[in-house]
């Protein structure tokens, strides 16, 4: 064994390096982080802690800041107590710092490994209480200590990448990645009128079936030849011509009538396989296209509701749950709808490599298939903002966000559906479907955006956010009743 190939395997055999970032809210918590820490070092980790490695003289930001832009860590964990928390989003004291760079490790983090939080309290709704910044991101519940043997196997496993449930082996390539032409679009028939065990309503039924069996998985097959990025975003951009297949085969009921209980069912059938295929592929990534495709789907379909006036169909598809089976079991959980609202990992990592100057790249997507498949793009985003008034959970933090909406950041006046709003019959249809039923309900959407209840829509990197109140017109609705 020569000397290179010794050092290859010193580092393979290497403890993995693992920062622990906290605050010093008392002295029962920083015994416990000692503790938490000790018990990690006597498992093989290599813990950095401040209390064992900060020097007396040594200045402790800058030791917190070093530590964490360090190229030595394998792991960060963030000790997520109330204070810290509290910091992290004031971006206050060490924490404020470390929080800072921790952001921007989360950015470069594409495999999304290297950083969790350890939540140790919870908010009133019994939500985990993290940083804004950690959201959508792993984190280990150390809430209730008679349970902390069973949390510390479940981050021991996570820092030697060994996870619990072990993943099984890649199946075989989807069938219609090698699909020459899509299946053709069903035949409605010529029948005058639509209803019940109508010709129209058979056909879309079917076309449902046919979409859940065919077109309800389109998990990306990374290739070594181009980058990741690259395979998710040549996948989503195939998509435009099964979303006109789809959209327009709904057009031709609700230009009619209102979705019946068959085609209502099949619908929410068919957004559930999607869902249940957001995890599938062999990386973090390769259910991006599945995940787009959803989300857009669903938006479009409620911005098509409300366009043929079919507000009870509208109303019934956002008041749904989704139901997903449990992998290798044949029982089942309730998913909010929110659920087929997903960041997408693949499009950040484009952004960055490509070093694009745009704020959000799924917004610049949905704006151009749009334009490609003649969809109003206002429509689009008042039913991107209708979900995200309807499914966000507020205080807990678990948001519908309305990426199209970065398009009407900082515009001035109403949207027009909000403007409508104005005619009585118009809102007694429409402002149920946002669970707005009187002037008291708008009162208290006001309130609660002026207090922060409802938290403020914006993106950073534009430097934009959304009047709510403006674009929603809610005053001027308020006063039609």
């Amino acid at each position: 064994m020569d000397e290179e190939q010794a050092e290859l395997v010193d580092s393979e055999n290497a403890p993995p390096r693992l920062f622990v970032s906290y605050s010093w809210t008392s002295s029962r918590h920083e015994d416990w982080v000692l503790q938490l820490a000790s018990d990690l070092k006597s498992n093989g980790v290599d813990v950095v802690l401040d209390k064992w490695h900060l020097k007396v003289g040594q200045d402790a930001h800058e030791f917190m800041e070093q530590m964490v832009r360090s190229g030595e860590l394998d792991k960060i964990i963030l000790v997520c107590d109330r204070k810290y928390v509290e910091r992290a989003n004031r971006r206050e004291g060490g924490v404020g710092v470390e929080s800072q760079v921790i952001t921007q490790q989360l950015y470069e983090d594409v495999k999304q490994t290297k950083i969790a939080g350890i939540v140790t309290e919870a908010v009133e709704t019994d939500q985990p209480m993290v940083p804004n910044f950690l959201l959508n991101r792993l984190w280990i519940d150390f809430r209730d200590p008679s349970s902390y043997g069973v949390s510390l196997q479940n981050l021991l496993r996570w820092i030697f990448d060994k996870p619990l449930y072990r993943e099984p082996e890649i199946g075989p390539r989807p069938k219609f990645l090698d699909d020459q032409v899509d299946f053709e679009p069903l035949s409605f028939g010529n029948q005058p009128g639509v209803g019940h065990n109508s010709r129209a309503e058979i056909d879309l039924v079917e076309f449902l079936l046919k979409s859940r069996e065919q077109r309800g998985d389109f998990t990306v097959e990374m290739s070594a030849d181009e980058p990741n990025d690259e395979s998710v975003y040549r996948t989503i951009r195939s998509l435009p011509a099964f979303i006109e297949q789809f959209l327009s085969s709904f057009d031709k009921v609700l230009s009619q009538a209102e979705l019946s209980e068959a085609e209502y069912g099949s619908t929410i059938e068919y957004f559930e396989e999607l869902y249940t295929n957001f995890e599938k592929g062999g990386t973090s990534w390769s259910g991006d296209a599945t995940k787009f495709l959803a989300r857009f789907l669903f938006t479009a379909l409620i911005a098509r509701c409300v366009k043929h006036r079919r507000f009870t169909s509208g109303k019934r598809l956002l008041d749904s749950q989704l139901v997903k089976r449990r992998p290798g079991e044949l029982t089942a959980e309730a998913k909010p709808l929110r659920s087929l609202n997903c960041f997408l990992p693949s499009l950040d990592a484009r952004k960055s490599r490509l070093k694009l100057n745009r704020a959000s790249l799924e917004a610049d997507l949905i704006k151009e298939f749009c334009e490609t498949l003649s969809i109003d793009f206002a429509d689009f985003i008042q039913a991107d903002l209708v979900l995200a008034i309807s499914q966000s959970d507020w205080e807990a933090q678990r948001i519908w966000w309305p990426d199209s909406a970065i398009y009407v950041a900082d515009s001035y006046g109403a949207l027009p559906w909000f403007i409508r709003a104005e005619q009585i019959d118009f809102r007694d249809k429409f402002m149920p479907m946002l669970k707005i039923s009187g002037p008291d309900d708008i009162d208290k959407m006001i309130e609660d955006i002026k207090s922060g209840r409802i938290r403020e829509i914006r993106w950073t990197s534009a430097f934009s956010t959304l009047d709510l109140p403006i674009l929603m017109n809610l005053s001027s609705i308020k006063s039609t009743y």
